[in-house]
């Protein structure tokens, strides 16, 4: 057993994410979603509304804003088309949000915490 077992088998058991967390990758989420190999799109609602812009118009309100709502409605679309998990950061407020839209993988939580 030990590493030599964990070395054997470690790569049957990888899934590969991609943070989206651009605007860039919004922009390009189709193409983003369609590479071979990749398991999961996890959106960064955080750093993707700054991308966008959306703290100078709305604050720190932005992650629930129509732009916000319509660039994840996109994410869900390719993750959907593309049979990708959806992954994300929540909070007791929108975790229904999220596994209503069919969100499975939640961080609870963020990296400022």
């Amino acid at each position: 057993h030990g590493f030599a077992t964990y070395a054997c088998n470690a790569n049957k058991n990888v899934t590969v994410a991609v943070q989206i967390e651009t605007a860039d990758a919004i922009k390009n989420i189709e193409e983003i979603g369609a590479v071979k190999g990749l398991d999961m799109l996890f959106v960064g609602r955080f750093d993707l509304g700054l991308s966008l812009g959306l703290h100078e118009k709305y604050g720190l309100a932005f992650v629930d804003t129509p732009e916000m709502h319509e660039a994840i409605d996109k994410v869900v679309a390719v993750a959907k088309k593309n049979n990708l998990i959806l992954g994300g950061f929540s909070f007791n407020i929108d975790t229904k949000y999220f596994l209503d839209k069919g969100f499975r993988f939640l961080s609870i939580g963020n990296d400022l915490d």
